[in-house]
């Protein structure tokens, strides 16, 4: 016989059951990932902010880690690369650094193409 109340099926919410899939909650990564990007230099939280808000929700777990090496480079080695002084020795970072910069320029074109609109010249 029971000593208490005995759990229904309804109170196993955080067990999964055969043939689930288990739902991964990113935003632990995402606000770890934001929270790296704030540099203190004002160049980098420009190039990296932007582009983590915007993507880090979508980012599968080896880009989750392709984004954390790169965060854990020092901020003159980020500038280097971002400025093109410099390339990174992996090419998953080179890669990274390109697509951030391509994201960003594909952002300035887009606002450049309301202003336009805005204001024909």
């Amino acid at each position: 016989m029971s000593q208490g109340v005995e759990p229904r099926t309804g109170h196993w919410g955080n067990q999964i059951r055969p043939g689930q899939k288990k739902k991964v909650n990113l935003r632990p990564q995402v606000a770890k990932l934001t929270w790296r990007s704030r540099r203190g230099a004002r160049e980098l939280d420009g190039l990296l902010l932007p582009f983590i808000q915007e993507n880090a929700i979508r980012f599968s777990p080896g880009e989750f880690a392709r984004m954390e090496r790169l965060l854990a480079q020092p901020d003159p080695v980020l500038l280097d690369w971002f400025l093109g002084r410099a390339a990174p020795g992996d090419h998953e970072l080179a890669d990274l650094i390109k697509e951030i910069l391509s994201y960003l320029q594909e952002r300035r074109c887009a606002g450049r193409g309301v202003l336009n609109q805005k204001n024909p010249a």
